[in-house]
């Protein structure tokens, strides 16, 4: 493992590389975490690897100085600075992503196709866009709402109660929300973080056509009790592409998916 910072304009992003192959393939993490979440798959690596997970901004060392907004074309400008610094071949690699880091990876398909070779996608968010996670980022009067929400909480807090106790949504799912939000420093952080990749939203259409005419292979591992990231939310990729481009591989588990007992089957698809 080596933990290493790329200077990116006025910024500085961390990453670090797994494995010492001629082989890149880049990768993001999920929410709230860093480059040193995929750890666990070091030991599993093949030979021929070089694993280098990108820390995104507001996350980790990373130190964005930037706009309060990252696009596709910072993501592509970093990755290209790294495999330059790195001296491995930027034309075209491979990519992969955890959760909100799935969703980089799905708007790099959208804006990129040509240079991405295989992705894997894990527990991929942005396949569909969550409610509040919509009027918070892409509605002017309920981001308004939002950031009110952010500073006086309390009437949140009580319809999450609700919701939790007539079971509209999974109870585990209000307890996580509920957390998030009680939490001034956490949910001001979800606040700030939403709307950093507020353009890294995916048109799915358009990565479906991209995948099909540029020829894509797409793995995705989705756990099978994931009440985040339902398997079922992965048909709205998968639907009407076969096993020859999307191939969808379920694991026994929820949202977590970096566990030692599942890092071979993961690193067995990279």
């Amino acid at each position: 493992m080596q933990e290493k910072f790329i200077t990116y304009n006025q910024s500085q992003i961390h990453y670090i590389v797994y494995g010492y192959g001629s082989k890149p393939i880049v990768c993001f993490h999920g929410y709230g975490e860093d480059a040193g979440s995929f750890s666990v798959l070091e030991s599993v690596l093949r030979e021929d690897i070089s694993l280098i997970v990108i820390t995104l901004p507001l996350h980790g060392n990373s130190d964005w100085k930037e706009q309060d907004f990252c696009t596709a074309n910072d993501i592509i400008s970093i990755i290209d600075n790294i495999l330059s610094a790195e001296q491995m071949p930027s034309e075209i690699f491979s990519i992969g992503g955890y959760s909100l880091g799935g969703r980089i990876c799905l708007k790099l398909l959208e804006v990129y196709p040509q240079r991405i070779n295989h992705t894997l996608l894990l527990a991929p968010d942005g396949i569909k866009m969550f409610l509040l996670q919509y009027l918070a980022t892409q509605n002017r009067f309920s981001n308004w709402l939002f950031k009110f929400t952010i500073k006086y909480p309390q009437w949140f807090l009580a319809v999450i109660k609700t919701i939790k106790f007539f079971k509209i949504v999974h109870p585990s799912i209000a307890e996580f929300v509920y957390r998030l939000m009680a939490d001034k420093e956490e949910r001001t952080s979800l606040y700030n973080r939403w709307m950093m990749f507020k353009y890294l939203h995916p048109d799915i259409n358009v990565v479906k056509k991209n995948i099909l005419n540029f020829h894509k292979k797409v793995d995705i591992i989705i756990g099978e009790y994931d009440k985040l990231i339902k398997p079922s939310t992965i048909e709205g990729l998968k639907n009407g592409i076969d096993d020859t481009y999307i191939t969808v591989h379920k694991l026994p588990t929820g949202h977590i998916l970096m566990k030692e007992k599942f890092a071979a089957q993961i690193a067995s698809l990279l």
